[in-house]
């Protein structure tokens, strides 16, 4: 045996072991001894424009008030769900009709949306399965999900979308001609594509191009004209 392979395996049997140690269905983010977790009145204070991330965590227990249902909610024909059970906040999930409205007349249809809400247990699980992968935790600099408590889904004001053909999801939303409809015009009404490729040294998350934040119209075109991230425009950059 090489001694590449024997380090391999010694790797691999190290982060095993890190991973077993875990509580079950518990993932704790990576540590962070200036992070402050945010109470439900400086939430409820910030508004749309509460800041969340790994330096400013989400209350385990804390969820937004007034959460809808996007099945009840959503327009017929107009945006697909990956699920019935998807939830957001009712200013964000109708500023995202009004804005899938104006693709439409535009002739870009067959969005969905991925994922809106996320509760702080669903979030762990997710964090824990991409830790699962050992080589992404050696070798990434950047997360491809955020911690639980670090993520904007525990806001209800962010959307994951995409486009369906047919029965089939299309990978790489921004480069399709629905995505870069959106990523052109959602400051209009009140989005931001919030994690962009040279914004990755301050959020710490990686380009998605799919991801979408509900911040408000004046906020959402001030940023859009800055080229400022959330971080940079409510200058709480480290």
């Amino acid at each position: 045996m090489t001694r590449c392979k024997i380090l391999r395996r010694w790797i691999l049997f190290c982060i095993t072991l890190l991973l077993l140690a875990m509580p079950a269905g518990c993932a704790s983010a990576p540590g962070n001894p200036s992070a402050v977790t945010l109470t439900p009145e400086q939430i409820q204070s910030d508004g749309n424009l509460v800041l969340v991330n790994a330096a400013h965590l989400w209350p385990e227990n804390y969820e937004p008030e007034s959460l809808i249902s996007l099945i009840e909610e959503r327009p017929q024909g107009l945006v697909g769900l990956r699920d019935g059970s998807l939830t957001a906040q009712p200013e964000a999930f109708q500023a995202l009709v009004s804005m899938l409205e104006a693709a439409k007349e535009a002739g870009y249809t067959g969005y969905i949306v991925l994922s809106a809400y996320r509760s702080y247990e669903q979030q762990a699980q997710l964090y824990q399965e991409e830790q699962q992968d050992w080589l992404s935790g050696l070798f990434s600099s950047v997360s491809q999900t955020a911690a639980p408590g670090a993520s904007e889904h525990h806001t209800g004001l962010a959307f994951d979308l995409g486009v369906m053909e047919g029965d089939q999801l299309i990978s790489g939303f921004g480069d399709t001609p629905q995505g870069q409809w959106v990523n052109a015009h959602c400051a209009d009404f009140g989005f931001i594509q919030r994690y962009a490729e040279d914004k990755q040294d301050i959020t710490g998350i990686i380009d998605e191009p799919w991801h979408y934040r509900y911040v408000g119209i004046e906020a959402a075109q001030a940023m859009t004209a800055s080229g400022e991230c959330l971080e940079e425009y409510l200058n709480m950059v480290d």
